[in-house]
């Protein structure tokens, strides 16, 4: 349902086990959640008491892996939260259970130093309940807490008769298979819709009885969702069974036919340049041309890739326009502006080069930000997207020149931005290039685990800024280069996981006299933190830089003064 264009944009998130003082049965359905929300979209938050008690809690069709944490899953919840609320936006609650959950992070907000009011809470944290069953069930104060302190809104029982929808099988003797079948069915046009009604259905064929009596006679039932019909204002469209299984189920491909690329990234004169057009949906193979406008001198594209690449001659501003033609001759395009600049470098002094992330125009999969405090320079930069086995998307690229040859190791300043685990949003695609884009392998290659010549480097620290830059699960290794003096390099990075965030970047002579972060893993000490919280960034220079001059102010004898000098990298 939430691949159809009515509701592209909105922003999900799964909670299983949200229960209250609830006597009912757990049942645990790990696969068809991933499956669903994806591993990093949702949370368990079944209680540690309960967990462990075959009794209560059944694992059904699916390993379940027993990481479930109420705490932990208020804290994920919270995150997710609190950047929407500062940013102005709000938040809809469909409580299908109870709201002993709800209750926990929503008064975790207002608790929390954050810039988040009572008030904010109350009036931008809708929380949607449709059964007086549930109310019944939940705690006592907890249900009058979130009654008294968000925007409550209670509307109609969907399990019964009345202005709410009835998303469940009309005859629960004897219930229509139809919409299960139809489903499921091979030739369904909705494959997405149809892979996870299949693996539903196998999670309540592989238990002993499930406890609705219209799924245990073939027909269907999440009436418990009737908030979704509500809260996304689906009206007519969604009103009855039928509407919602031809809208959502059976008549929609959300393999939908597009242009991923919002933008494309500026070029430099004389530097090596790459980027990869991405379409999604249609039939491929896809055919891409420039239908209007050009590229920029030097660049071409691979009409059959769909690869931008060359080395731009001339600073210019293009503008251009993209087509994809797929293999049933459905054509879109897309309009592009991209800026070709002169080059201009980072300088290695002492043996270190310091790198704001700022430096690289801001991309597709990476966002400007500035809510996490003790950041360097002017933000930090923010992947909003995961890309796990396909590194090169959301291209960052910093020029460096080293005057002292050297064995040059990486370290950055990040922080896990999303989420508790110190093991989840916590790295990034890293690599170097030479002046001519070709990659510079590592001195230390046979160590470590690449991923198409790029490297997923990560931290470990929770809850603060962080130097550490690792190589290889398990057996964390440093990244480590051989740099010859009067050597143009780039240093490069990719999104890899959603909600990592980098700051600045640190490249070290580990054969000179500084000391910033382990030579055998990449991992960093209190005093080497300070060694490179230390450092101030790297001068800049090359064509493209000039100095913003004016007359100076005057001064007065026994007054403070001060006047900066401003840059312009252009």
């Amino acid at each position: 349902m939430m691949l159809h264009p009515d509701l592209e944009g909105v922003n999900v998130y799964g909670v299983q086990h949200a229960y209250g003082d609830e006597p009912r049965e757990l049942r645990a359905s790990d696969g068809l959640f991933d499956a669903i929300f994806g591993r990093d979209g949702w949370t368990d938050a079944v209680l540690e008491s309960d967990k462990n008690d075959p009794d209560l809690l059944h694992v059904v069709g699916q390993n379940y892996n027993f990481n479930g944490n109420r705490v932990i899953s208020v804290q994920r919840i919270y995150d997710r939260v609190l950047p929407i609320l500062q940013n102005g936006g709000r938040v809809w609650i469909q409580e299908a259970g109870q709201s002993d959950v709800t209750r926990d992070w929503a008064e975790k907000l207002i608790n929390e130093d954050n810039g988040i009011s009572a008030a904010d809470v109350r009036t931008r944290v809708i929380l949607v309940q449709h059964s007086s069953s549930n109310e019944g069930l939940a705690n006592d104060e907890d249900l009058a807490w979130v009654q008294a302190n968000t925007n409550y809104v209670k509307i109609a029982d969907g399990n019964s008769e009345n202005d709410t929808p009835g998303y469940r099988s009309e005859d629960k003797d004897n219930p229509d298979p139809y919409h299960l079948t139809s489903a499921t069915a091979e030739d369904n046009p909705n494959p997405a819709a149809r892979d996870l009604w299949r693996l539903a259905d196998d999670y309540i064929h592989a238990q002993s009885a499930s406890p609705n009596i219209y799924i245990n006679r073939g027909g269907v039932d999440f009436s418990d969702c009737s908030e979704n019909w509500w809260i996304l204002d689906l009206g007519d469209r969604a009103y009855t069974m039928d509407a919602f299984w031809e809208r959502y189920v059976i008549n929609f491909n959300p393999s939908t036919f597009a242009i991923a690329n919002t933008n494309v990234a500026p070029g430099t004169i004389g530097r090596a340049y790459e980027v990869q057009m991405v379409a999604a949906g249609g039939v491929t193979p896809y055919t891409w041309s420039i239908i209007s406008g050009a590229l920029p001198a030097g660049l071409s594209l691979n009409p059959a890739s769909g690869l931008i690449s060359g080395v731009p001659t001339t600073v210019q501003t293009a503008n251009f326009t993209v087509q994809v033609q797929d293999a049933d001759g459905s054509l879109l395009t897309k309009s592009y502006l991209m800026a070709v600049s002169e080059s201009t470098f980072y300088l290695e002094s002492g043996g270190v080069v310091v790198m704001d992330v700022e430096f690289s125009p801001i991309i597709d999969r990476w966002s400007s930000e500035t809510s996490v405090a003790g950041y360097t320079g002017t933000s930090y930069y923010k992947a909003t997207a995961n890309s796990f086995s396909t590194p090169g998307l959301g291209l960052l690229e910093y020029p460096f020149l080293v005057n002292t040859s050297g064995d040059y190791q990486l370290q950055w300043r990040s922080y896990i931005a999303e989420g508790t685990d110190s093991t989840e949003h916590n790295d990034t695609f890293a690599r170097l290039v030479d002046a001519d884009g070709n990659t510079v392998a590592p001195a230390n290659a046979a160590t470590l685990s690449p991923t198409s010549g790029w490297y997923k480097t990560y931290m470990s620290t929770r809850s603060k800024w962080s130097w550490q830059a690792s190589n290889a699960d398990n057996n964390a290794q440093p990244l480590h280069w051989n740099l010859a003096a009067g050597q143009t390099s780039r240093f490069q990075i990719s999104a890899r996981s959603q909600g990592h965030a980098i700051d600045r970047i640190l490249l070290w002579d580990r054969n000179g006299t500084g000391d910033y972060g382990s030579q055998s893993t990449g991992k960093v000490t209190d005093e080497q933190i300070a060694n490179a919280e230390a450092l101030p960034v790297s001068e800049i220079s090359g064509a493209g830089l000039t100095i913003v001059t004016s007359p100076l102010p005057k001064a007065r004898i026994d007054n403070a003064y001060s006047h900066t000098f401003c840059g312009d990298r252009s």
